[in-house]
Protein backbone atom coordinates (compact mmCIF):
# COMPACT_ATOMS: atom_id res chain seq x y z
CA UNK A 1 0.00 0.00 0.00
CA UNK A 2 1.31 3.44 -0.98
CA UNK A 3 -0.20 6.40 0.80
CA UNK A 4 -1.01 9.22 -1.62
CA UNK A 5 -3.53 11.53 0.07
CA UNK A 6 -3.92 13.00 3.57
CA UNK A 7 -7.32 14.57 4.24
CA UNK A 8 -8.06 16.78 7.24
CA UNK A 9 -11.29 17.79 8.85
CA UNK A 10 -11.42 21.53 9.48
CA UNK A 11 -13.25 22.53 12.68
CA UNK A 12 -11.53 21.07 15.72
CA UNK A 13 -8.76 19.47 13.67
CA UNK A 14 -7.11 22.05 11.40
CA UNK A 15 -8.44 25.10 13.23
CA UNK A 16 -9.40 25.84 16.83
CA UNK A 17 -13.05 26.80 16.58
CA UNK A 18 -14.81 24.87 19.33
CA UNK A 19 -15.46 27.95 21.48
CA UNK A 20 -16.83 29.83 18.48
CA UNK A 21 -19.32 27.13 17.53
CA UNK A 22 -20.33 26.42 21.11
CA UNK A 23 -21.05 30.12 21.64
CA UNK A 24 -22.87 30.33 18.31
CA UNK A 25 -25.17 27.42 19.12
CA UNK A 26 -25.99 28.79 22.55
CA UNK A 27 -26.72 32.20 21.05
CA UNK A 28 -28.89 30.82 18.23
CA UNK A 29 -30.90 28.52 20.48
CA UNK A 30 -31.43 31.27 23.01
CA UNK A 31 -32.56 33.74 20.34
CA UNK A 32 -35.00 31.22 18.87
CA UNK A 33 -36.10 29.92 22.29
CA UNK A 34 -35.30 26.39 21.23
CA UNK A 35 -34.89 23.67 23.83
CA UNK A 36 -31.44 22.10 23.85
CA UNK A 37 -31.38 18.29 24.11
CA UNK A 38 -28.82 16.70 26.46
CA UNK A 39 -25.41 16.27 24.83
CA UNK A 40 -26.48 18.24 21.75
CA UNK A 41 -23.27 20.27 21.59
CA UNK A 42 -21.25 17.06 21.56
CA UNK A 43 -23.58 15.33 19.10
CA UNK A 44 -23.49 18.15 16.53
CA UNK A 45 -19.71 18.10 16.13
CA UNK A 46 -18.77 17.19 12.58
CA UNK A 47 -22.27 17.89 11.24
CA UNK A 48 -23.38 20.67 8.92
CA UNK A 49 -25.33 23.42 10.71
CA UNK A 50 -28.45 22.70 8.65
CA UNK A 51 -28.35 19.00 9.54
CA UNK A 52 -27.90 19.69 13.24
CA UNK A 53 -30.63 22.34 13.29
CA UNK A 54 -33.03 19.90 11.59
CA UNK A 55 -32.72 17.63 14.61
CA UNK A 56 -34.04 20.40 16.86
CA UNK A 57 -37.29 21.20 15.07
CA UNK A 58 -39.59 19.86 12.36
CA UNK A 59 -40.67 23.39 11.42
CA UNK A 60 -38.68 24.65 8.38
CA UNK A 61 -39.12 28.25 9.51
CA UNK A 62 -37.59 27.50 12.91
CA UNK A 63 -34.75 25.57 11.30
CA UNK A 64 -33.99 28.47 8.97
CA UNK A 65 -34.06 30.90 11.88
CA UNK A 66 -31.68 28.77 13.95
CA UNK A 67 -29.27 28.47 11.03
CA UNK A 68 -29.40 32.21 10.29
CA UNK A 69 -28.78 33.20 13.92
CA UNK A 70 -25.88 30.77 14.26
CA UNK A 71 -24.27 31.89 11.01
CA UNK A 72 -24.64 35.54 11.98
CA UNK A 73 -22.89 34.91 15.30
CA UNK A 74 -20.09 32.95 13.64
CA UNK A 75 -19.41 35.56 10.99
CA UNK A 76 -19.20 38.30 13.63
CA UNK A 77 -16.76 36.37 15.83
CA UNK A 78 -14.28 34.88 13.36
CA UNK A 79 -11.43 36.65 15.12
CA UNK A 80 -11.40 34.05 17.90
CA UNK A 81 -10.48 31.26 15.45
CA UNK A 82 -6.84 30.19 15.24
CA UNK A 83 -4.90 27.54 13.39
CA UNK A 84 -3.96 24.43 15.35
CA UNK A 85 -0.36 24.30 16.59
CA UNK A 86 2.09 22.87 14.05
CA UNK A 87 -0.70 22.16 11.57
CA UNK A 88 0.72 24.06 8.61
CA UNK A 89 4.28 22.90 9.34
CA UNK A 90 3.04 19.32 9.22
CA UNK A 91 1.25 19.99 5.94
CA UNK A 92 4.46 21.35 4.42
CA UNK A 93 6.30 18.25 5.64
CA UNK A 94 3.68 16.04 3.99
CA UNK A 95 4.08 17.93 0.72
CA UNK A 96 7.86 17.39 0.89
CA UNK A 97 7.03 13.67 0.98
CA UNK A 98 5.10 14.15 -2.27
CA UNK A 99 1.79 13.50 -0.54
CA UNK A 100 -1.37 15.27 -1.60
CA UNK A 101 -3.28 17.09 1.13
CA UNK A 102 -6.89 18.19 1.31
CA UNK A 103 -9.69 19.25 3.63
CA UNK A 104 -13.14 17.70 3.90
CA UNK A 105 -15.47 19.79 6.04
CA UNK A 106 -19.14 20.16 6.88
CA UNK A 107 -18.61 23.92 6.98
CA UNK A 108 -20.16 26.19 4.34
CA UNK A 109 -18.16 27.63 1.45
CA UNK A 110 -18.81 31.15 2.75
CA UNK A 111 -17.35 30.25 6.15
CA UNK A 112 -14.33 28.56 4.55
CA UNK A 113 -13.62 31.53 2.28
CA UNK A 114 -13.63 33.86 5.28
CA UNK A 115 -11.32 31.52 7.21
CA UNK A 116 -8.90 31.46 4.28
CA UNK A 117 -8.82 35.27 4.32
CA UNK A 118 -8.39 35.40 8.11
CA UNK A 119 -5.67 32.70 8.13
CA UNK A 120 -3.83 33.07 4.78
CA UNK A 121 -1.66 29.89 5.01
CA UNK A 122 -4.83 27.79 4.83
CA UNK A 123 -5.50 29.13 1.33
CA UNK A 124 -3.16 26.43 0.00
CA UNK A 125 -6.20 24.13 0.32
CA UNK A 126 -8.33 26.31 -1.98
CA UNK A 127 -8.18 23.74 -4.80
CA UNK A 128 -8.34 20.65 -2.61
CA UNK A 129 -11.31 21.15 -0.30
CA UNK A 130 -14.85 19.82 -0.14
CA UNK A 131 -17.41 21.98 1.70
CA UNK A 132 -21.00 21.25 2.68
CA UNK A 133 -22.45 22.58 -0.59
CA UNK A 134 -20.20 20.37 -2.74
CA UNK A 135 -21.99 17.09 -2.04
CA UNK A 136 -25.59 15.95 -2.02
CA UNK A 137 -25.00 13.88 1.11
CA UNK A 138 -22.81 14.98 4.01
CA UNK A 139 -20.78 13.29 6.70
CA UNK A 140 -21.17 10.66 8.08
CA UNK A 141 -21.99 9.61 4.50
CA UNK A 142 -18.78 8.87 2.55
CA UNK A 143 -19.71 11.02 -0.46
CA UNK A 144 -17.69 14.12 0.58
CA UNK A 145 -14.52 12.06 1.09
CA UNK A 146 -15.01 10.18 -2.16
CA UNK A 147 -15.51 13.46 -4.02
CA UNK A 148 -12.24 14.80 -2.64
CA UNK A 149 -10.45 11.62 -3.69
CA UNK A 150 -11.86 12.07 -7.17
CA UNK A 151 -10.88 15.74 -7.17
CA UNK A 152 -7.29 14.88 -6.23
CA UNK A 153 -7.18 11.89 -8.61
CA UNK A 154 -6.71 9.25 -5.94
CA UNK A 155 -8.69 6.17 -6.99
CA UNK A 156 -7.99 3.73 -4.17
CA UNK A 157 -9.45 4.69 -0.75
CA UNK A 158 -6.75 2.60 0.92
CA UNK A 159 -4.22 5.14 -0.37
CA UNK A 160 -5.92 7.81 1.73
CA UNK A 161 -6.01 8.70 5.43
CA UNK A 162 -8.55 11.03 7.02
CA UNK A 163 -7.76 12.92 10.23
CA UNK A 164 -10.77 14.11 12.22
CA UNK A 165 -12.07 14.66 15.72
CA UNK A 166 -15.68 13.46 15.68
CA UNK A 167 -17.58 10.21 15.30
CA UNK A 168 -19.06 11.55 12.05
CA UNK A 169 -15.54 11.89 10.65
CA UNK A 170 -14.79 8.32 11.73
CA UNK A 171 -17.99 6.91 10.23
CA UNK A 172 -17.41 8.75 6.95
CA UNK A 173 -13.87 7.34 6.69
CA UNK A 174 -15.09 3.85 7.55
CA UNK A 175 -17.82 4.02 4.91
CA UNK A 176 -15.34 5.34 2.34
CA UNK A 177 -12.96 2.50 3.27
CA UNK A 178 -10.02 4.80 3.90
CA UNK A 179 -7.77 4.96 6.95
CA UNK A 180 -8.79 7.15 9.88
CA UNK A 181 -6.83 8.85 12.66
CA UNK A 182 -8.55 10.43 15.64
CA UNK A 183 -7.21 13.89 16.39
CA UNK A 184 -7.64 13.83 20.14
CA UNK A 185 -8.39 17.38 21.19
CA UNK A 186 -11.91 17.19 22.57
CA UNK A 187 -12.26 13.42 22.77
CA UNK A 188 -15.33 11.84 21.19
CA UNK A 189 -16.17 8.77 23.29
CA UNK A 190 -18.19 7.34 20.38
CA UNK A 191 -15.00 6.64 18.41
CA UNK A 192 -13.71 3.11 19.13
CA UNK A 193 -10.65 2.94 21.35
CA UNK A 194 -8.89 0.80 18.73
CA UNK A 195 -8.70 3.76 16.32
CA UNK A 196 -5.20 5.32 16.06
CA UNK A 197 -4.88 8.59 17.99
CA UNK A 198 -2.66 11.64 17.68
CA UNK A 199 -2.70 14.58 20.08
CA UNK A 200 -0.63 16.97 17.97
CA UNK A 201 -0.11 17.21 14.25
CA UNK A 202 3.58 16.36 14.24
CA UNK A 203 2.72 12.90 15.59
CA UNK A 204 1.08 12.20 12.24
CA UNK A 205 4.49 12.01 10.54
CA UNK A 206 5.66 9.16 12.79
CA UNK A 207 2.37 7.33 12.31
CA UNK A 208 2.64 7.61 8.53
CA UNK A 209 6.18 6.22 8.65
CA UNK A 210 4.72 3.05 10.15
CA UNK A 211 1.71 2.98 7.83
CA UNK A 212 3.64 3.57 4.63
CA UNK A 213 7.43 3.26 5.08
CA UNK A 214 9.42 5.48 2.78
Amino acid sequence: MTLKLVIYDMDGTSIESSLLHEGAWKYALSKTRTAVPPDFLEWQRGRATEDAASALSSDPRVIDEIVAEKQQYVMHHLSIISMKNDFIKTVYALQLRNLKVGICTAASRDFVDKIFKAIPPLALFSESIICSEDSVKRKPHPEPLLLLMEKTQVTNPQDCVYIGDSVNDYLAAKAAQCHFINYLDAADSSIPATVPVISDHYQLLAYLDNLSPR
